[in-house]
């Protein structure tokens, strides 16, 4: 639990850095309004106090349905303008007391909403963060107890238990249309590809905000089955979002005026009632906070592109499944690899004249991925005298490949050593030779 903690902690630092923005934030030597806005309340971001207050959220939907309806019905005039010169921003002074406050939302005259996106998507890498640690807990308590370990499912026993899920997926994000467009007529193929780029970003949409709360509401009926799915799900939306987040920052730095905005409000007196009123200014964040906003981004991508790299190797076997969280290395050079296929022959991609280890960079797992009979296969690693070593096959406790026998069907090794089925090609039987016949 605790380690699944520390590998979804991208999305509670992501939203930390977009929800506790403070004046260090800002670009204070180039304002976004020129003059002083005073008004009888300012909303602040993240203020936790105004979370249980109905005041407080009937200010912030009316702010967020017509700012500057808002600004009208609510503007006060103050008895004196802080800084040298009277009600302007860029001679402004602060008071010390006011600037640890929470930044306030862009308020103006010539604006009608706020257009606060980042803290929309602060609030989703959050909910990431938590539901990223909460199905890698699952997983890896299930993968670690003999009972459970057999039932996390990979890619061929998800597609066995849950068929109508599975179709309904093709259908959904595009797949199925697209590949029985390719498979019609010259002119439809030819369509089809043309409007490939419309199927990619229909189906990145409709993963996002159709498939994936169909598959919530699927994994919490079968957690242990689908965690390993749900792992990889989670670290997929990571990467849609972290680079949503990439590409924002990159435009945040390219361009000054599409830089999010935020307020420094201060508490001062009004003229006529005698009461306070919040005044403010509105600023863009500055070139630093951009840049690390990209960094950030770029950071969530690669660390949950690592997460769901490792669910593959589990979603294509589930016989080759790893732990998520704990990785120990292997020191595999320290002892030969002897292997031969059953029929004492090289293995695929070997020669006989080519040792196993003849690669710089030799992997022994994903060269057994590779091979023809690795759904069948596992590694037995045990301390053999040289004058002795032969091979001793053992049974162990550990993840199961799930059923590959289906009904006129056998096993395939497909792309990256994904499994897929085929038809078994069916030998009639010889007619007997009669006398007539031969003849």
């Amino acid at each position: 639990m605790v380690q699944a903690f520390i590998n979804s902690l991208v999305g509670w630092v992501v939203f930390k850095f977009l929800t506790e923005a403070d004046i260090g934030y800002l670009d204070l030597t180039n304002p976004r309004t020129k003059k002083i806005l005073c008004v009888a309340g300012w909303p602040l971001r993240y203020e936790s106090s105004g979370w249980f207050s109905q005041d407080a959220w009937t200010t912030w939907t009316e702010m967020a349905i017509d700012q500057r309806l808002y600004v009208k019905e609510n503007e006060c005039v103050v008895t004196e303008a802080q800084g040298g010169q009277r009600g302007v921003c860029d001679k402004v002074r602060f008071p010390a007391s006011d600037l640890s406050n929470n930044l306030g939302f862009p308020l103006s005259k010539d604006t009608t909403s706020t257009g606060d996106l980042i803290s929309i998507g602060s609030t989703w890498f959050l909910y990431l963060g938590l539901s990223l640690w909460f199905t890698m807990t699952v997983h890896e308590l299930a993968l670690t107890s003999v009972r459970n370990h057999n039932d996390v499912l990979d890619l061929i026993g998800v597609r066995q238990k849950f068929p109508k899920f599975i179709k309904f997926s093709g259908w959904v994000m595009g797949y199925t249309p697209f590949k029985k467009m390719r498979n019609c007529g010259k002119a439809v193929k030819i369509l089809a590809w043309i409007l490939l780029p419309v199927f990619i970003v229909w189906g990145i949409a409709a993963f996002s905000f159709i498939w994936c709360p169909v598959a919530l509401v699927l994994y919490i009926f079968h957690p242990i089955s689908l965690s390993r799915g749900a792992v990889f799900v989670f670290a997929c939306l990571f990467v849609l979002y972290g680079l949503a987040m990439t590409i924002c920052g990159i435009i945040f730095i390219a361009d000054e005026d599409t830089r999010p905005m935020y307020a420094v409000t201060w508490q001062t007196q009004a003229t006529k009632n005698e009461k306070f009123c919040s005044c403010g200014c509105t600023y863009h964040i500055s070139m630093s906070a951009s840049q690390t906003f990209t960094l950030i981004g770029l950071s969530a991508v690669w660390k949950a592109f690592i997460i769901g790299f490792r669910c593959l190797k589990g979603l294509r076997r589930s016989n080759w499944a790893n732990l998520l969280t704990v990785m120990f290395p292997v020191p595999l050079n320290i002892y030969p690899v002897e292997w031969k296929d059953k029929d004492g022959r090289p293995i695929q991609h070997r020669t006989g004249d080519d040792p196993v280890q003849g690669e710089l960079a030799f992997d022994p797992f994903a060269l057994m991925d590779e091979q023809p009979d690795s759904a069948e296969t596992i590694l037995v690693v045990k301390p053999t005298p040289k004058k002795d070593m032969h091979h001793v096959a053992h049974e162990v406790e550990g993840p199961a490949a799930t059923t590959t026998s289906k009904l006129g069907k056998e096993l395939h090794v497909g792309c990256c050593g994904f499994p897929y089925f085929g038809h078994v090609e069916s030998k009639e039987p010889e007619e007997p030779v009669t006398e007539e016949r031969s003849r």
